[in-house]
């Protein structure tokens, strides 16, 4: 599975806009093929940070949503943010109850 978080450093008064419009993205994005699950969090410390993790199957699937008119969204709040998007991706799989991460997997 691969895990991709999105780190959205917003500014407060777009904050409303910016909320409106990861929450769409996110009920949009569970339903593309192989996106298993996609939330989004408001940072405690800082309410103008928000962060929107996903989860895909397969890196085909997000890649294919990479490719998809949907992201254009995405990217199309960077004039409401303070920095860019911080996007990172990382891998994490499941042995029996444990749950593995990055180079344990394999």
């Amino acid at each position: 599975m691969i895990i991709t978080t999105i780190k959205i450093h917003g500014r407060s008064q777009k904050r409303k806009e910016i909320i409106q419009t990861i929450k769409g993205l996110a009920d949009q994005m569970v339903q593309f093929e192989g996106c298993s699950n996609a939330n989004f969090y408001q940072d405690i410390a800082n309410k103008d940070i928000f962060y929107l993790i996903e989860e895909w199957k397969t890196v085909g699937d997000l890649e294919k949503y990479l490719k998809s008119k949907s992201i254009a969204v995405l990217f199309g709040i960077e004039t409401l943010l303070i920095e860019s998007l911080e996007i990172k991706h990382g891998i994490k799989c499941q042995v029996g109850r444990r749950v593995l991460e990055g180079g344990e997997c394999g």
